[in-house]
């Protein structure tokens, strides 16, 4: 008896140390978590933009400066907030973000190979009224309207067929959600807005485009975000990097 029990205890100890490989392979770790691919960007100028037009110019919107410093011509993204951007993600395990900045023309669109991204978060001007509050876009309106950057007009719905509103899928709308409860230096504050007629113009169209993406791909829990953003106060662009930062911080580290 005593033979036949320690003969099947071999069995199951050494069966147990075949296993252990595949065991500790259906754990994930840091090393073998897919790594979340995060695409940030921004808007060049598109008003005055000298004859001929220059659609990379980047001085007036702050979406392109926080990211890519002021200047024209080629750059790298070297602004506060692509800056601080990269910092911070070197702490985070298995997450990669990048940067672009698109022109405000109406054939820019579709520029983006959104299907390469996890989650995309766009940035762009949009608030004229004030210097300290941030915009949380809340679905896209299916309508272009207005001149872009070179002269191109539009006057039209984006997909004729489609109802007025895109609305968000359900994981942008609790990202929206976590979003709002960043802690905001002061006085910044962070507002939902809703789809809306007076919003039409290629900030619009580019998370429209964004929305319809996630609708029609076959992955899972992509999620995409527009945030507007006001002038800044004075000549420097620390104070609004600082909110920005903050929103997409709270976006990303939250996200499932």
């Amino acid at each position: 008896m005593f033979i036949r029990a320690l003969f099947y205890t071999l069995i199951l100890f050494f069966y147990f140390l075949m296993n252990i490989p595949s065991v500790m392979a259906e754990t994930p770790t840091d090393s073998t978590r897919q790594v979340r691919t995060i695409l940030i960007t921004g808007f060049y100028d598109w008003r005055d933009l000298g004859s001929p037009p220059d659609p990379t110019r980047c001085r007036d919107n702050p979406s392109c400066r926080i990211l890519a410093s002021e200047g024209m011509g080629t750059r790298g993204f070297s602004g506060p907030l692509s800056t601080i951007l990269k910092k911070w993600s070197k702490n985070q395990s298995n997450l990669k973000i990048e940067f672009a900045l698109l022109p405000v023309t109406w054939s820019g669109l579709g520029q983006i190979h959104r299907e390469k991204y996890q989650l995309i978060i766009h940035l762009g001007l949009g608030v004229y009224d004030r210097f300290h509050r941030l915009l949380i876009e809340d679905g896209a309106y299916n309508w272009r309207k207005g001149k872009d950057a070179i002269g191109v007009s539009h006057e039209e719905k984006i997909q004729p067929d489609q109802p007025e509103i895109l609305t968000v899928p359900p994981q942008v709308s609790l990202g929206i959600k976590r979003a709002l409860s960043a802690h905001l230096p002061s006085p910044f504050t962070l507002v939902k807005a809703p789809a809306r007629q007076d919003n039409t113009y290629l900030c619009n169209a580019t998370y429209y485009e964004a929305l319809l993406h996630i609708n029609t791909t076959p992955q899972e829990n992509r999620e995409a975000y527009f945030i507007h953003l006001p002038h800044r106060q004075g000549d420097d662009d620390h104070a609004l990097t600082e909110a920005v930062f903050e929103v997409i911080k709270t976006i990303i580290i939250d996200t499932p």
